[in-house]
């Protein structure tokens, strides 16, 4: 029935009374001891009820959601874990692959696949919020597991908790959440709407106990106690990248690491690449016992620091409060270095949930037999205090200018504030339900029934009416939004019965998703866009197509998330420019601040969207407000030719070169997603390919699993992904991508970056003939040859770049290569693996 390694159910099953006795006999074999609340937790759950967990962080929730995966197993059910971050995701399923063997665990996290048929299935929430959307109550899954519960009130992403209670009433659901406050709402829609009890199980003891502490001292003599005292690993928390980078930097002047901690460090980095421009900055602060995490970072740097953590061979980590979900990261102190951020509207102080889910990461189990949570008295508090202690020589106080507290990005907080947020239960859990294009859509497609079933969604959401009434009318918009722009029909029900039934367009192109909410403004505006330039240019214009490929990258860029440190960026060198031509032209200094005051950064196009934007608002009063907001960031680099690390240099944008990144990743995916096929002319798969060759050589996890999935590459056990993409197209981008690819390398070879050229190799058949070494001779002696080669944009065009593909998969490029004057006779012919 079982082993002392894996939980393995009986051929035939059990039954709960049976199943519960295996699963304690396992943990007994295996020495694990239960607490009280997770007897308690599991009890009720085999009992049949939702159980509702809300203990604290490092109490064992992970254990009570193994058994209600097992309770399934031994029912011949299916449950499904799910949590707001891939990295927990994953974690979570090679963790429930080592209990119950990998043949009974899968994973879905919208960029890979893995046994998605499988009774254990492990997702981000949205995938099951998308699933349950599409399919309701025929959703396959009798038990979830809902981590990091209290996500369902936030702001942005709360309605994919929301949506599996709404529409799965046949499931037991378990949440999961160390700072959950007050859920009797919750637990009363779930009675009624599934006929099941609901259990609360909150009151617990932290296995590892905390000490709250508040200091009236600077950050950097907090540090040296921390490591004086040996309380480190210790997370510095701030609310700002550029603070958690700063600090970073300033910490490298305290001593943190033995020498033979350092000699371990640097085996520890022995063999790992730093490519991009911060990377030499970040190499340093690891290599001196600090690691910098937060989400302007690279990818590929936040993954090091982690597992550079997990090893003990960092003492400080300075970074955001994206810590504080899901990654496994030993830590002995968390340091509050304020207690009020910036939530995107105004300053404010952390709610009682902020405070107590990141001070949750201080000392965990396993590890520590006590934890710390250090908050820090504001700095202009601790500098006046000091002042005010002074006494000159004659033993009277010191007189001195009092400190004001800072005019921008800060809410008054003292001691009082810190204890009062420490100790008091969290606040209960606000809904989250907005009706989008994508939801519409989804639950329309369940067939005759998806008008009616998208009305019993709204009237079953936690909105108090007349916000649900708000919703009713926005879906009705959007239905008359649809159905003009030919993604909807109306048509006579196939039944006979009385009325009209919906249907989706079943035409729209196969990797077309509408599930971003300016999808369908992005398709129209493409449209307008076309007669625009037939108006203006013309097919027969020489620079008519790229001219064409740089609009469409304005439209797709307008309907993105705003990127602030790279726009911010742009208005700094925007205003340098213009103060220096403002001088030379004699202007005044109070004009010359005017002048400022009005400059943005690069917007083309902008009052050509903005017009557009009205005129489909008027059709489509959905569309938000600010739904168009342009913008020139990929279309800069697409335009010069810029690489990753010449851009971030010219922007000085090191500290958040990972916003660009993932900004620049969203505008490949949206113009491989969301633009129709008969929008992307020749120079827009050029600019595919340019933003592709980019994103690989700097950091390419962004969209490598997103890629394999798209196009059916994905590693599958169980069950075959479904094509998503014609092999037409897919081959355009694998084209767009060398052509790109092939004149990033000559880049590269030109600048003699033999180490970074080889890594551009890695994907062909013989990479290991393209060692460094190999390169810099080829190169070499091609100049010896030919004179001096350059990388020219004309390189890309097809009668120089020659790109074929071979019955095996494999692709052959033969490139000319260009010297200052044009094309010569020397070539470049390379191989590269399947793609």
């Amino acid at each position: 029935m079982t082993t002392t390694s894996q939980l393995l159910v009986p051929p035939g099953g059990l039954g709960d009374e049976d199943a519960l006795d295996a699963l304690l006999a396992w943990l007994q074999a295996r020495g694990t001891s239960l607490f009280a609340h997770q007897e308690e937790a599991i009890l009720e759950l085999f009992a049949g009820k939702h159980v509702i967990l809300a203990t604290p962080t490092g109490s064992g929730k992970s254990l009570v959601a193994m058994a209600m995966h097992w309770r399934g197993l031994c029912r011949g059910e299916r449950s499904v874990y799910t949590s707001p971050i891939k990295a927990l995701v994953s974690e979570k399923f090679f963790d429930l692959c080592n209990v119950f063997g990998a043949s009974q665990v899968g994973l879905m996290t919208g960029d890979a696949s893995v046994n998605r048929d499988a009774p254990i299935i492990c997702c981000t929430a949205e995938i099951l919020a998308n699933q349950a959307l599409a399919e309701g109550s025929q959703t396959p899954f009798d038990h979830v597991v809902m981590d990091e519960f209290h996500y369902y009130a936030d702001r942005d992403r709360g309605m994919a908790w929301q949506v599996p209670l709404l529409t799965m009433p046949h499931a037991t659901f378990l949440l999961l959440s160390a700072t959950l406050g007050d859920t009797s709402q919750i637990q009363a829609d779930l009675r009624q709407r599934t006929r099941k009890d609901v259990a609360e199980v909150w009151q617990a003891v932290r296995p590892v106990p905390l000490d709250w502490q508040w200091l009236e001292v600077t950050l950097h003599e907090a540090v040296e106690t921390l490591v004086k005292e040996q309380k480190t690993p210790a997370y510095l928390v701030h609310f700002a990248q550029r603070d958690a980078s700063e600090t970073a930097g300033a910490l490298m002047s305290i001593e943190l690491c033995s020498k033979e901690h350092k000699r371990r460090l640097a085996e520890a980095l022995h063999g790992e690449r730093f490519p991009s421009p911060y990377g030499k900055t970040l190499q340093r602060f690891l290599r001196h016992g600090i690691g910098l995490h937060h989400a302007g970072l690279l990818p590929r740097y936040r993954r090091l620091v982690e597992k550079l953590s997990q090893q003990g061979l960092l003492q400080i980590l300075s970074g955001t409060d994206t810590l504080g979900i899901g990654i496994n990261v030993p830590l002995r102190t968390v340091v509050l270095t304020k207690l009020c951020k910036y939530d995107g509207e105004t300053t404010r102080l952390l709610t009682a949930r902020e405070l107590q889910q990141i001070a949750g990461r201080a000392g965990r189990k396993g590890f520590d037999t006590q934890g710390y949570v250090v908050a820090l008295a504001p700095e202009h508090v601790v500098a006046n205090n000091r002042m005010e202690a002074k006494r000159g020589k004659d033993g009277k106080a010191v007189k001195f200018v009092r400190q004001k507290p800072p005019e921008r990005g800060y809410a008054p907080y003292n001691k009082e504030v810190f204890e009062r947020l420490s100790t008091a239960r969290p606040e209960a859990l606000t809904p989250v339900f907005q009706v989008t294009v994508g939801l519409v859509l989804t639950v329309l497609r369940r067939g005759d029934g998806g008008l009616r079933a998208l009305s019993r969604l709204i009237s079953a959401s936690h909105l108090p009416p007349g916000s649900q009434h708000v919703q009713r009318r926005t879906v009705a918009q959007i239905l008359r939004s649809l159905h003009t722009a030919g993604v909807i029909q109306y048509a006579d029900r196939s039944d006979g019965k009385r009325g009209r039934q919906i249907r989706v367009d079943a035409e729209l192109q196969d990797d077309f998703s509408l599930h971003h909410t300016l999808s369908l403004y992005l398709v129209d505006a493409l449209e307008q866009l076309d007669k625009a330039h037939m108006e203006q240019v013309g097919d027969d214009a020489p620079d008519a197509d790229a001219r064409w490929a740089l609009d469409v990258l304005s439209v797709v860029e307008a309907i993105l998330e705003q990127p602030m440190p790279v726009l911010q960026a742009q208005v700094q060198r925007e205003k340098s420019a213009a103060v220096a031509e403002m001088k030379a032209e004699g202007i005044e200094y109070e004009e010359r601040m005017e002048r400022l005051q009005r400059i943005t950064w690069p917007k083309p196009l902008a009052n050509w969207l903005y017009d557009d934007a009205d005129r489909f608002a008027a059709l489509h009063p959905w569309l938000p407000a600010d739904a168009v907001r342009p913008k020139s960031v990929a279309r800069e680099m697409v335009e010069s030719l810029w690489s990753f690390d010449d851009y971030v240099k010219e922007l000085d944008l090191e500290p958040a070169e990972g916003v660009l990144l993932r900004y620049l990743s969203q505008v490949y995916k949206t113009l491989l997603q969301n633009v129709p096929d008969r929008w992307r002319s020749p120079a827009v798969w050029q600019a595919i390919g340019h933003l592709r060759a980019v994103i690989g050589q700097t950091d390419s996890s962004l969209v490598d699993e997103w890629e394999a999935l798209r196009d059916g590459r994905a590693f599958v056990e169980a069950a075959p992904i479904v094509q998503s993409i014609s092999p037409a197209v897919r081959d355009k981008a694998v084209r767009a991508r060398l052509a790109a690819d092939l004149l990033q390398l000559v880049r590269l070879l030109a600048a003699e970056r033999w180490e970074d050229a080889a890594g551009l190799l890695s994907g062909t058949v013989d990479a290991a003939s393209w060692h460094a070494g190999h390169l810099a001779g080829l190169w070499r002696n091609l100049q010896d040859e030919f004179g001096q080669l350059v990388a020219s944009p004309q390189m890309r065009l097809a009668e120089h770049c020659q790109i074929a593909k071979s019955q095996d998969g494999t692709w052959t490029v033969v490139q000319t290569l260009f010297g200052p004057e044009g094309p010569t006779d020397a070539r470049l012919e390379l191989t590269f693996a399947p793609m």
